[in-house]
């Protein structure tokens, strides 16, 4: 809901790892205070041009410190950002930080088979049912069965490298944490209506405000309506939102924050397509893009969604906080698919299904934390100590039928007689429930360099069952992870650093014969730079890094391998990545900033008795490139291109390959007066053809053709 401010072109792609939000305080001693430094709202001062390496953060690492100097790599993508570049959805926000490619059904497609939010970060994929590394308010998320409105959020951190020992039972390579907006002091109101391509319709409110007029209780009100075909024939997709929140300061030292979200998703799927195998190489499908692989019939999709949170601070003295965070959602989904095509061969001919499922998630989590500073050495050092306890309950249902084959280039595809899918055919009933203790500590060696080092215990407990079945099957398992890191300041500018750390991660995959798979073990070591240069004109960030995973999970095709369960895998041998990321945001000029970034990874089995040895895993990117360039031609008016390039992919399968892809974006923000504003985006200016999303058997989906959005905001207030 941030106003623009004069001079803040604001960089989407700017979140640098370390360059953090788009907009850089001009002097450290001018900085705001820490919770509000990320806060773009926050951030008032008219004179702030760019947000970057010394904004303090403190919920990406639960404890102060300057971005500059923390030993990680850090990107914040403001409200501002998304605002920016009119970014739809959780991928389109973030796709411009290096190492890191979202994944799901893209901008424009309407809704999928299933509507996953997950991500690709240093060849890991993120968003998993038991991992905790998609993340609201540092909390794992509820469920990633529909995609949260990024309305909801104030801002995306995306961290990079592993962060287990504080949030644990997460990736080696890193998280994603998505902030919601809190309640404001100040009044502020936030009326938009976009409209766009295939009939994207959408309508946002936004209010904050004191309510007793002694600052003693703040609310805010969040909601959002979104309405939209797709450039898939017959695909829709309605996303209904709204999230309330309160803050009541009790006393000067008792504080209380209560936030609600329900979100309500409906639509008409689209299954995805195929890919055609040419030797290790998978090839998009000859098909126009509005193509649709099967037949709608009475396909649909619905889920609802509802989480609460609590947050209760408690000053215990001037140097130390108390906090108590509780969390408590539910989602459920339906699926429905009356003719989809899975598989197809040379000629054409691909095997159609219908299907039926459903999944219910229950989950809730809580958190006692103690902060705070003490003295030792001779010197100020900051604590944390940690004991967190959650619990996730989930049961999925499902049913397929095969009836016939079909031929994409006959077009028979809707001749075929559909028959109802038994349910359930299979289903599965998972309890997963964590407790862990840990400890962080920031020790100040000397005025330039300092030493965090973190523990942490996680006892792990999961208990599974197949429908079918008549034994449960699960275990306990636990185990300690550290992490250690020295960042030293070279010159006030100039920031070098080095991590090492380990890494435990309960998956949610199970063996051929239903038995849950091992948790993935890890160890990952990085060393990198951080600067702002020049008055702050040029900021930048540099990270080479190696992570080594064992266990991973390697997925089988379940119709032969495990049919009677939602999915298999086997563990995987020793996984290595290696690569470097770079980023630079420049300012050369008065009015235009400039923000590219760069990612390169070699991601390979490196145990020689693993029979995949030197083979590339999936999920993963070999490089990516991103731009994005901005000028202001008028006090809060600017336009910017966005260009994002996607190296060679990973297939389904080990071993196979897909070519990558490039995009265009063009965007245009006018403000008419202080209180209005007009934007426009046009994406994929070339019209380029590409798979955003490919797999082999079924589930690729087109990035959307060239297509329009126009907005209209009004936005008065003291923001």
């Amino acid at each position: 809901m941030a106003k623009r401010r004069n001079g803040s072109v604001g960089l989407a792609l700017a979140a640098i790892s370390a360059v953090g939000s788009p907009v850089i305080a001009q002097n450290a001693q001018d900085l705001p205070p820490v919770d509000d430094a990320l806060d773009d709202s926050q951030v008032g001062a008219a004179d702030i041009v760019v947000t970057g390496q010394r904004a303090l953060q403190e919920s990406v690492t639960k404890i102060p410190l300057m971005l500059q100097q923390t030993p990680q790599a850090i990107t914040v993508v403001t409200a501002a950002d998304i605002e920016r570049r009119l970014a739809p959805d959780l991928r389109t926000a973030i796709e411009l930080t290096p190492g890191v490619v979202a994944s799901g059904p893209g901008p424009f497609q309407g809704s999928s088979r299933v509507n996953f939010e997950t991500a690709l970060v240093r060849g890991q994929r993120l968003g998993r049912e038991v991992s905790a590394d998609l993340r609201v308010n540092g909390f794992r998320a509820a469920s990633e069965d529909l995609p949260l409105d990024p309305a909801l959020y104030e801002r995306i951190e995306i961290i990079r490298g592993p962060s287990g020992t504080l949030y644990g039972g997460g990736s080696l390579a890193g998280f994603i944490n998505r902030v919601t907006k809190k309640p404001q002091e100040p009044f502020g109101l936030d009326l938009e209506a976009q409209y766009g391509s295939f009939a994207f319709k959408r309508l946002e409110f936004d209010a904050t405000g004191n309510v007793t007029g002694d600052d003693k209780m703040l609310a805010r009100f969040v909601a959002a309506i979104e309405d939209t075909g797709s450039f898939t024939e017959g695909v829709t997709r309605r996303r209904i939102t709204f999230a309330p929140s309160v803050s009541v300061k009790l006393s000067g030292s008792t504080r209380i924050l209560v936030e609600g979200q329900y979100t309500e998703f409906t639509g008409r799927p689209d299954v995805g397509l195929p890919s055609f195998l040419r030797g290790d190489k998978l090839v998009p499908l000859d098909v126009p893009r509005d193509f649709y692989f099967g037949r709608l019939g009475n396909s649909r999709v619905a889920a609802q969604q509802w989480q609460i949170n609590g947050l209760v601070e408690q000053d215990v003295t001037e140097d130390w906080l108390a906090s108590i965070y509780l969390q408590k959602g539910r989602s459920n989904s339906a699926f429905r698919a009356d003719a989809y095509g899975y598989t197809i061969n040379d000629n054409g001919d691909t095997t159609l299904y219908s299907a039926d499922s459903f999944r219910i998630n229950e989950y809730w989590a809580g958190e006692f934390r103690l902060s705070g500073k003490t003295r030792l050495f001779g010197q100020e050092q900051d604590l944390i100590f940690g004991l967190e306890r959650t619990s996730a309950n989930r049961e999925a249902r499902a049913g397929y039928t095969n009836f016939g084959t079909a031929n994409i280039y006959t077009d028979n595809l809707d001749q075929l007689p559909i028959d109802t899918p038994t349910v359930p055919v299979f289903g599965l009933i998972d309890v997963n429930k964590t407790t862990a203790i840990y400890s962080q500590m920031i020790f100040t060696l000397e005025d330039r360099t300092r030493l965090i080092a973190g523990i942490r215990h996680d006892w792990a407990e999961r208990t599974a069952r197949g429908t079918l079945q008549t034994d449960s099957t699960g275990g306990r398992r636990n185990k300690a992870t550290y992490r250690v890191a020295l960042s030293h300041d070279i010159t006030p500018g100039l920031t070098a650093f080095a991590a090492y750390a380990t890494s435990f991660l309960p998956v949610a995959d199970f063996t051929r014969t239903g038995q849950p798979i091992q948790p993935e073990t890890g160890k990952g070591i990085e060393l990198g730079v951080k600067f702002s240069l020049i008055n702050d004109k040029l900021s930048g960030a540099a990270s080479l890094y190696q992570q080594d995973r064992e266990n991973v999970p390697i997925g089988l095709p379940r119709f032969l391998e495990c049919p009677m369960l939602p999915s298999c895998a086997d563990s995987g041998g020793m996984q290595r990545t290696e690569g470097i990321e770079v980023e630079l945001v420049a300012k050369p000029l008065s009015g235009f900033s400039l923000a590219v970034s760069a990612a390169f990874m070699n991601n390979r089995f490196t145990d020689p008795d693993d029979p995949n040895f030197g083979l590339r895993p999936t999920s993963t990117v070999d490089s990516q490139y991103s731009a994005f360039a901005a000028f202001e031609f008028a006090r809060g008016s600017d336009i910017s291109l966005t260009y994002l390039n996607i190296g060679k992919r990973s297939g389904t399968f080990i071993g196979q390959f897909a070519d990558g892809y490039d995009r265009l974006d063009l965007a245009v923000n006018i403000a008419l007066n202080d209180d209005w504003q007009v934007a426009g985006l046009v994406r994929n200016i070339t019209d380029n053809v590409y798979y955003e999303e490919i797999n082999q058997n079924n589930a690729s989906y087109f990035g959307a053709p060239r297509a329009f959005l126009v907005q209209l905001r009004y936005s008065p207030g003291s923001y």
